[in-house]
């Protein structure tokens, strides 16, 4: 007789084993599931605990230490400390590597030599290099001094290419001289409304035409160009109108690029700073006007460059603002 095969007998050996493999594939996943999640947690705790920028790690822990040095350099140099050390540690830390940051970027860098002439001074107090190396590691501030002086060099290095400035041509004629200075006040204002007239009348209209910069300059009594001449005699304007022409470049917002004096009121005097804010293409220019800088003037922006920051202080606001959610932590 023909044996007789059980046709569910392979089907009920196999379902536990397939039954098996799915509970594993089940609990496998769930496993890797769980291992992507907690990295990714981790992750996101860390990086919402710390900043990375300009190959700096900014952590509560480097806050910590930073600000135990700043209060032990302040306290060792009698020093006032007008901010909180954890404040300034998180400021100075910031602006180290958001200025690291824009190193990379322009490709600038700090030789041994731009270091050592910048530390100069913190050599000097410590008796020598090889002194401040000795010591300034034990007494707790070595880091702090070295990022300082680090933050001194990159400005200046950055300066002309991170902060905006803009390229003036200005012709005036300074009245706060000799000339103008030794006369009545009735006789002073007329003579400061004879020089408004004067470049309202000469250069004016070459301004509002963009004749070439170098073509204006010509026309000057005194033709400066870029700068003052070396050896240049100001005795000129010690006895008549000298009217000058050159160019200027300042920081797009600095109140003092000119020197302007807040009392001086002759004229109807303006601050010249006012008058550069309102010149915001190439080729603008203001109107005849008396500056609180002691000069009746007309400027013109003949160019604008660097990113769009107003001043180191703005620069470390726009990162504070930037990363102010990993800062909170860190106070």
């Amino acid at each position: 007789m023909a044996d007789v095969v059980d046709k569910n007998s392979n089907n009920s050996s196999s379902s536990p084993n397939k039954k098996s493999k799915k509970w594993l594939l089940i609990i496998g996943f769930i496993l890797t599931l769980i291992t992507v999640s907690s990295v990714l947690g981790w992750r996101y705790y860390v990086n919402s605990n710390q900043i990375k920028l300009g190959g700096e790690i900014i952590n509560k822990k480097i806050v910590d230490s930073y600000s135990k040095e700043i209060s032990t350099y302040y306290k060792n140099n009698s020093l006032n400390l007008t901010e909180s050390s954890r404040k300034k540690a998180i400021d100075d830390l910031l602006m180290h590597a958001a200025l690291k940051e824009k190193a990379k970027k322009y490709n600038i860098s700090i030789s041994q030599s731009d270091f050592d002439l910048e530390m100069a001074p913190v050599y000097d107090t410590y008796g020598g290099k090889s002194q401040f190396n000795k010591f300034s590691k034990p007494e707790g501030v070595k880091n702090f001094i070295i990022n300082n002086s680090e933050n001194e060099i990159y400005k200046k290095k950055l300066k002309s290419k991170v902060i905006s400035h803009k390229k003036l041509l200005i012709v005036s004629i300074t009245v706060d001289t000799k000339f103008f200075n030794k006369l009545d006040e009735t006789e002073r204002l007329q003579k400061i409304q004879e020089a408004k007239q004067q470049i309202q009348k000469d250069y004016y209209p070459l301004f509002q035409k963009a004749t070439p910069a170098k073509n204006i300059i010509s026309k000057a009594n005194t033709k400066i160009g870029y700068d003052y001449p070396e050896g240049y005699d100001f005795r000129a304007e010690w006895v008549g109108m000298v009217t000058k022409a050159y160019y200027f470049t300042c920081a797009d917002t600095i109140e003092n690029c000119f020197n302007d004096l807040p009392n001086y009121n002759l004229a109807n005097a303006v601050k010249t700073s006012s008058k550069i804010k309102t010149l915001t293409k190439k080729g603008q220019s203001t109107d005849v006007f008396m500056s609180k800088a002691g000069f009746v003037g007309i400027i013109r922006l003949e160019d604008q460059y660097g990113e769009n920051y107003t001043s180191w202080n703005d620069f470390l606001y726009q990162f504070n603002k930037k990363y102010s959610k990993q800062l909170k932590k860190m106070y």
